[in-house]
């Protein structure tokens, strides 16, 4: 779903290649810039710097560059990534012996008969370059979770939105279950785990609090709590119709809903840009001003 890019540092250094290329970066872009050495941004903006010296950057282009790389919104345009295998040689060698590999690899110089893109010379509109700004995957558990893997496997707070969740349906228990046990595999811990759904009744009763914590509280690691909130009927529609996963990072928007469908059907994912992703993790909050503002709102706690 998000493609894992491998930038030389040398590249996004230059501004004439960070003006073209960073724009292309991003959740809505379904691209994200991998981590590369861990101190990859400060290389990048040393090197920059080095490209002043040199009267290849001006004053003000190094600036832009700065700002962007350490701005509140470069966090979607990166990903961490296992630097585990890093050694002390050319950033290019490094790159294409990284495992898992990258699915593409941007560089200022490659070798002949590579398949790494070469910057200022690879179309832009062409493959491996290229992204559609929406996806179709199959609606199977594995893909429904996999789709949003790259944002959730390391936030701090994740917020899945469906209007129809049933806890007593396996259709949506077990991408829910999943995701919980993907988490816990790899040492992952939510600060914040919430999940928002339509409040189908006046109120939310016992035997529908009873079904959350009968059906998902076997599943909660030891210490973690998920807070469903319950949106009442009356409230706009928009607020409880697309279905969302959605993180501090960035957020997905699936057409037809994180539960699993019939064998073959499929569902339409695509990335929220940056204004709609701060708009969605705005609004979805148990803490935040529409949830709080409305009395008819329910929200049960299950640890």
């Amino acid at each position: 779903m998000i493609a894992e890019f491998g930038i030389e540092p040398e590249v996004l250094a230059e501004w004439r290649h960070f003006h073209a290329l960073w724009g292309d970066f991003g959740i809505a872009q379904r691209r994200q810039i991998a981590l590369y050495p861990k101190k990859w941004q400060r290389v990048t903006m040393d090197r920059a710097r080095v490209l002043l010296r040199e009267g290849r950057n001006t004053e003000m282009q190094v600036k832009r560059i700065e700002e962007r790389l350490s701005g509140p919104g470069a966090k979607a345009k990166f990903r961490k990534t296992d630097c585990s295998d890093w050694k002390e040689r050319e950033w290019l060698d490094n790159a294409r012996e990284h495992q898992p590999a990258f699915d593409s690899i941007v560089a200022k110089a490659a070798p002949i008969g590579s398949k790494v893109l070469v910057a200022g010379e690879f179309l832009r509109d062409e493959s491996p370059y290229a992204r559609d700004p929406e996806i179709s995957i199959p609606r199977t558990v594995r893909d429904i979770v996999g789709a949003a893997w790259p944002l959730v496997a390391r936030a701090e707070v994740i917020v899945l939105v469906e209007p129809n969740f049933n806890p007593t349906e396996p259709r949506f228990l077990d991408p829910l279950v999943h995701l919980l046990e993907q988490l816990q595999s790899t040492g992952a811990h939510p600060k914040r785990l919430e999940l928002h759904t339509c409040k189908f009744s006046k109120g939310v009763s016992r035997v529908n609090r009873g079904n959350y914590h009968a059906h998902i509280s076997p599943h909660l690691p030891a210490g973690w709590t998920l807070k469903v909130c319950f949106w009442a009927e009356r409230q706009p529609e928009h607020h409880l119709h697309a279905r969302f996963i959605l993180t501090e990072i960035g957020g997905l928007r699936y057409d037809n809903g994180l539960d699993f469908g019939e064998s073959g059907s499929t569902t339409l994912v695509s990335g929220l840009g940056e204004s709609k992703h701060q708009e969605f993790f705005s609004l979805y909050s148990a803490e935040g001003a529409a949830f709080r503002s409305e009395s008819e709102n329910e929200a049960v706690v299950v640890t």
